[in-house]
């Protein structure tokens, strides 16, 4: 590829993250907004630090420096606290958590730091929800996209059945789960959570976006078939 080949598609990825970065920041607005009404404005702030240092990083390596300063001051005053050392970092699990996902829509090279987020976040807080759910995801990311990985072992068994624990009316990881569960030979007992996704409303997107077709049975204990997309 030439130089100004390059030059284009650099530019294109780098218009490519704004855009998601601007989604993530609307996320992070409603977020916001509801943690205001709860009186935890503070948390909120901390939760957009990722999303901000985001911004500050592409808008720099667009040549937009008075935009990535404004992001570089909104990080700095939130790290201002007496216990923080750092300028621009702040150690915290909501923080590791914010990143995780933020990685997670950033493509299966960054499946493994994704995971490592919000496994880093798990230490402090083991039976948090999110944090759980966060690190079942990107495990059962990372097992599809290194499938075809000599040496590699599938992990994400366990953290699934540890995140449907945390989060009993999720039925995003229902499906996650009645998949890998299927992959172990494991059907009967995955019916059991298809079935469960299958009656929230909510959660039938989900189900025919993620599931291969998958055998379940309805309430008139017929077999039916639901014919979905694979990842």
């Amino acid at each position: 590829a030439t130089k100004k080949e390059v030059s284009q598609n650099e530019e294109f990825e780098l218009n490519q993250l704004e855009d998601r970065l601007t989604e993530q920041q609307r996320n992070l607005t409603t977020h916001f907004v509801y943690l205001m009404q709860k009186e935890h404005a503070y948390q909120a702030s901390v939760r957009s630090l990722v999303t901000w240092s985001n911004f500050a990083w592409v808008y720099y390596h667009m040549g937009r420096l008075a935009e990535a300063q404004a992001y570089l001051d909104k990080v700095e005053n939130i790290c201002k606290k007496p216990s923080n050392p750092f300028r621009y970092r702040m150690e915290c699990p909501e923080i590791d958590c914010e990143e995780g996902w933020a990685l997670l829509k950033c493509g299966g090279k960054n499946y493994e730091r994704a995971k490592a987020c919000f496994e880093k976040a798990l230490e402090v807080d083991p039976e948090n929800p999110e944090f759980s759910a966060g690190y079942a995801i990107s495990a059962y990311r990372l097992d599809g996209f290194k499938v075809a990985t000599k040496g590699y072992r599938q992990f994400s068994l366990l953290p699934l059945r540890q995140a449907v624990r945390l989060n009993p009316d999720n039925g995003y990881i229902k499906v996650l789960l009645a998949l890998k569960l299927q992959d172990n030979g494991q059907e009967a007992e995955g019916e059991k959570y298809l079935e469960e996704a299958l009656a929230n409303m909510s959660s039938q997107t989900y189900v025919f976006r993620y599931a291969t077709p998958f055998q379940i049975k309805n309430k008139q204990k017929n077999w039916i078939w639901i014919e979905c997309m694979s990842t």
